[in-house]
């Protein structure tokens, strides 16, 4: 056990310097806008940053981004570039333009956001709480599920085992699953943090701080138990965590988005020393959905539904725990899928909700192909 209380600070520790640093910054962040005009525009304060920005592309934006340190009060000023800032937009956010510098009124300062609220309790502090609360009971149950017998009848040293990466036991499908885990984690955490108001730059740091913890204590356990540490799983969950990571800063990737489906194979009822779901590789199937309506061109996208997205998914057959490896076969799919995120929801809760909801594909019409099989068309592709 002491191995694992180790691993267990390690993945509280990395997250929580992230939103401890969120905590000395965040007083600095606030938010000024109009809500009464077409015109509306709002100005965020980042600490530890350069005072000087460029507004080259104010034109069409919905944000004036400025940075400084500490609070914002009046009389403050921002050392910005003026020249191309519509004067609608200075009188909108109730500021004052004098050459290359906005000053704020006292009036703007009564439309500062204050910390936002969920029922009774702060948000930002319980998205801090959340996050570092999530910690401790995952750890614990991945040791109950993988690690309790090995390291308490079988202690050893650390071992190294890479197993070939899409050319193993799964042909790869458990390199899809750690891919998936970091790429939901990081999606799962940043939209958290946005939802309490915590900066751009936090939300980000957290995204990669959780599932980073989460993968490198994961290998250090499997270093001690029979699996051995490897290389190629904590690749698959590095490239999770990057594309996440790509899809906020490049719009466009988000038509892009992978999606999860499971349904239990006969596999899942066999006598299994660890957790049967994350054994039964045979019902797990790993899908990019794309986002039609919007990567089609705008004659063809008028008539596509907003809500229906095509998937291509693969998995493997005859790869789940009890298999024989020798029958274990490649498995494609294309599908339908519903694009939940496409609906407007007002609501920021439900629609955080959503949003994780989202990350998993729902049966749906569709063609499996497994190899060495013919193509069969499937009213619910289930696995």
């Amino acid at each position: 056990m002491k191995r694992t209380s180790i691993l267990i600070l390690l993945f509280l520790f990395v997250p929580a310097i992230s939103l401890l640093h969120a905590g000395a910054c965040e007083g600095a962040s606030t938010t000024l806008g109009s809500s009464d005009t077409a015109a509306a525009r709002t100005a965020e304060f980042i600490c530890n940053a350069s005072e000087e920005i460029s507004t080259d592309e104010l034109p069409g934006a919905d944000t004036l981004h400025a940075r400084g340190n500490g609070n914002v009060t009046g009389g403050d000023t921002l050392h910005i570039n003026t020249r191309e800032v519509d004067p609608t937009v200075v009188h909108d956010l109730g500021l004052e333009s004098s050459s290359t510098q906005l000053s704020l009124s006292s009036d703007s300062r009564s439309r500062q956001q204050p910390d936002s609220m969920f029922w009774f309790i702060k948000r930002k502090p319980l998205a801090l709480g959340a996050t570092l609360a999530f910690s401790i009971p995952i750890v614990l149950l991945e040791y109950q599920w993988w690690w309790r017998k090995d390291y308490l009848y079988k202690q050893h040293g650390f071992l190294y085992q890479n197993d070939g990466g899409f050319d193993n036991y799964s042909l790869g499908v458990d390199k899809c699953g750690h891919f998936f885990t970091s790429y939901v984690y990081f999606h799962t955490f940043y939209d958290l943090m946005k939802w309490a108001d915590y900066s751009e730059a936090t939300a980000v740091w957290t995204a990669l701080a959780v599932p980073a913890a989460h993968a490198i204590s994961i290998e250090l356990m499997d270093g001690y138990a029979k699996y051995g540490f490897s290389s190629y799983d904590l690749a698959a969950n590095a490239l999770g965590m990057g594309y996440a990571f790509a899809q906020v800063k490049v719009p466009a990737l988000r038509n892009f988005n992978f999606k999860w489906s499971y349904y239990p194979t006969g596999a899942y009822s066999r006598p299994d020393q660890d957790w049967g779901l994350s054994h039964d590789y045979s019902g797990h199937i790993y899908w990019m959905s794309v986002n039609m309506k919007n990567v089609l061109p705008e004659g063809a996208a008028r008539y596509w539904p907003k809500f229906l997205n095509l998937a291509v998914g693969y998995g493997a057959s005859n790869v789940s725990y009890g298999d024989e490896p020798t029958n274990a076969r490649h498995k494609f799919a294309f599908s339908l899928d519903y694009n939940l995120s496409s609906f407007d929801i007002a609501n920021d809760t439900w629609a955080m909700v959503v949003r994780l909801l989202d990350k998993f594909h729902y049966p749906a019409p569709g063609l499996r192909y497994i190899s060495g099989e013919k193509v069969e068309a499937k009213p619910f592709i289930l696995n």
